[in-house]
């Protein structure tokens, strides 16, 4: 497995910025400077997805998008 050293070394090769890398991971920029800096370490499904993603085998996930009307409903029923 690589250090954080070397994925960070990876990352900035393939042109990647840290939001992207984490919009491909599903984490978030903190932990990804976490990983560079060799505090966290990565379980086996991050550092594959990791390496996808440097090798562009893996796209930013696509998240939810809730609408405002949804929203205020649930702050409406929340406050009753």
């Amino acid at each position: 497995m690589l250090g954080g050293d070397r994925l960070k070394f990876l990352r900035i090769y393939h042109n990647l910025t840290q939001k992207y890398m984490a919009e491909c991971l599903g984490c978030s920029t903190r932990w990804i400077k976490g990983i560079e800096r060799c505090e966290v370490i990565p379980t086996e499904k991050m550092y594959n997805d990791w390496l996808n993603c440097c090798y562009g085998l893996l796209k930013p996930r696509e998240e939810k998008k809730t609408s405002k009307k949804a929203t205020t409903s649930k702050i409406t029923r929340l406050n009753k």
